[in-house]
C-alpha cells in the first residue's frame, strides 16, 4: 500500500511498472477543515489487486482424506488455521483433492499443497 499525499503522473509510471509483479494499492490523503477542526480525506488512486481465481479443478474431500493421504501438510495447515485464530476472525480450513485453503471471512488467503515427504508448499493471496 502506497499513501502519499499526492498520487501524480511520476507515481502511476512507476507503480505500474511494481504492479506488475505485486498488487498495490495507491491512497492520496488531503487535509481538510471543517467546522473548524482539521482532518483527512483519503482517495482511493490506484489498485491493481485482483482477487485470485479459485480453482474448479480440484473437489471438496473431507479431513479424514489428508489425514490419510497427507498428515503432515494437514498438520501444519491446522498449526497456521490455529495461528490465524488468534489474530482473526471467521478463519476456516476448506478440504480439497489437490490443496487446503485457509479461508479468512469467507475468502481463500493461504493455499498449501502438499509436496515429496513431508513438505509443503504454501502461498498467499
Amino acid at each position: 500500500m502506497l499513501v502519499a499525499e499526492r498520487i501524480n503522473t511520476r507515481f502511476f509510471n512507476v507503480v505500474h511498472l511494481l504492479s506488475q509483479a505485486i498488487p498495490i494499492i495507491g491512497i492520496q490523503v488531503s487535509a481538510v477543515e471543517l467546522e473548524g477542526k482539521l482532518g483527512l480525506h483519503f482517495t482511493e488512486m490506484i489498485n491493481s489487486y485482483e482477487e485470485p481465481e479459485v480453482e474448479v479443478d480440484s473437489p471438496a474431500v473431507d479431513e479424514a482424506f489428508w489425514k490419510k493421504e497427507h498428515p503432515d501438510t494437514l498438520a501444519f495447515a491446522k498449526s497456521y488455521e490455529a495461528l490465524a485464530k488468534t489474530l482473526l476472525e471467521e478463519v476456516t480450513l476448506r478440504f480439497l483433492q489437490n490443496y487446503l485453503a485457509v479461508t479468512i471471512s469467507g475468502l481463500d488467503r493461504m493455499w498449501i499443497r502438499p509436496r515429496k515427504g513431508s513438505r509443503s508448499l504454501w502461498n498467499t493471496g
